[in-house]
């Protein structure tokens, strides 16, 4: 059916508007649909004209729809049905089986003539691409602020993180420390003052050999270098190092690598704990086993039978010589000898100045 030609001025210029506009009359009968339409619901005007939107598009006999059109056609006030709520008022395909998000406004046309009826004008806008940014900066803003709200939380653990492990770095009774790949410190706790007599932030001018005895450098190439170089924990290694007065210290330390995203060592994190006192004692405790060997080997026994001759009292030794008892006494022991008498042998000898007394 053909549209209607009593506005044929009015609808050659509806015809070139940029948006979709569909006219129609008591009983819902579409009287005119512009080119914008035809292309958008792939609905000709010579089909859809004289046929009834409400049978072509059945979705608007729904109250949401029905109710607000009838108010309307009674010369009621224009209705906005927005991309939000009602994006598809009349259904227009695109690409990838999506429908063009419209903004509908249904405004009521007076009659013209005496006896004539009100007329409903039907304006579509395509809202589509406005509807698909401001879902996307929609989306970006909710992102945005899901990430905010992730460095929020990382941030608040990384400081919860941060002052846990200062706690335990102030109540620890071992000094905690760090140093990069080239085993310069780069972080000390305050135990460092009371161990090495160091201020935390003089440690960072030096390097971990710097502080090493002479005698440690060395022993250091073969324990902890090693470890750095094959990129392996510190397990129970004990080092002396040298104080700030020029003392001393043993320190004990274990620590395990630090890696960055890619596996590249950036350097070590640890504790050392002094056992200065420790290898005094140890130190002290292997003298004394060497002097107690010592004293030991030079002690001289003498142990089973032992011939002694019956009559001088001369004692055969293990090469077969006779010796006198003193002699023998003397090669075979520590004892020393003073001589006196007897009171037996003071009568023997001395009779007369025995009886004198």
């Amino acid at each position: 059916m053909k549209p209607a030609t009593d506005f044929s001025f009015e609808s050659s210029l509806l015809d070139q508007v940029p948006f979709g506009v569909c006219i129609v009359e008591k009983g819902y009968t579409v009287v005119f649909w512009n080119r914008i339409l035809e292309e958008w619901a792939g609905i000709a005007q010579g089909d859809i004209c004289g046929t009834s939107l409400l049978e072509r598009f059945p979705h608007l006999t729904e109250n949401r729809y029905l109710r607000r059109l009838d108010a309307v056609l009674e010369g009621g006030p224009p209705v906005i049905f927005s991309p939000q709520l009602h994006p598809h008022f009349i259904p227009a395909p695109l690409a990838g089986k999506r429908l063009r998000v419209q903004q509908t406004v249904i405004s009521c046309i007076p009659p013209q003539n005496p006896g004539a009826g009100h007329r409903l004008l039907i304006t579509l806008t395509d809202m589509t691409q406005p509807v698909e940014q401001l879902r996307e900066i929609s989306g970006l803003r909710e992102q945005a602020l899901t990430e905010l709200a992730e460095r929020k939380r990382a941030e608040k653990n990384l400081r919860a993180s941060e002052k846990r492990f200062h706690d335990i770095a102030l109540s620890s009774a071992d000094w905690i420390w760090e140093m990069d790949q080239q085993c310069n410190y780069t972080f000390a706790t305050d135990k460092a003052r009371d161990i090495l007599g160091f201020h935390p932030e003089e440690l960072k001018d030096y390097n971990f050999l710097d502080l090493l005895t002479s005698q440690e450098k060395l022993r250091a190439l073969e324990t902890f270098m090693p470890a750095v170089a094959n990129r392996q924990p510190w397990v129970d290694l004990e080092a002396w190092l040298l104080t700030k007065d020029g003392r001393q210290v043993c320190l004990l330390f274990n620590a395990v690598p630090l890696f960055d995203d890619n596996a590249a060592l950036l350097g070590y994190r640890g504790v050392a704990k002094e056992i200065t006192d420790r290898k005094h004692a140890e130190t002290d405790r292997e003298n004394l086993i060497k002097e107690l060997q010592e004293a030991l080997k030079n002690i001289k026994t003498l142990r089973g039978l032992l011939p002694i001759c019956a009559s001088c009292k001369k004692i055969r030794d293990d090469k077969g010589y006779w010796n006198g008892l003193e002699t023998y006494i003397h090669q075979h022991t520590e004892a020393e000898f003073t001589h006196g008498i007897c009171p037996e042998c003071m009568r023997k000898l001395y009779p007369g100045l025995f009886d004198a007394t």
